[in-house]
């Protein structure tokens, strides 16, 4: 994939998340589907929720962003 993917806007919410708008072609676009469904399946595959997947990225990118 080599399109790229802009964050146009983001908003802050009261309960300290956030709200994204993004700016991509069409190309970027299917090729984010298919990465998302390609992860749902692994989960599913293999009985792991998402969010722990989402979670085990955030703490190692954690982990290397301290090194």
């Amino acid at each position: 994939m080599t399109e790229a993917i802009k964050i146009t806007d983001v908003k802050e919410l009261e309960d300290g998340g956030a709200n994204y708008t993004f700016e991509m072609g069409t190309k970027a676009a299917i090729w984010m589907a298919q990465m998302g469904l390609e992860v749902n399946m692994y989960c599913v595959s293999y009985g792991v929720e998402f969010q722990d997947v989402l979670d085990w990225i955030a703490s190692h990118g954690e982990e290397e962003a301290g090194e």
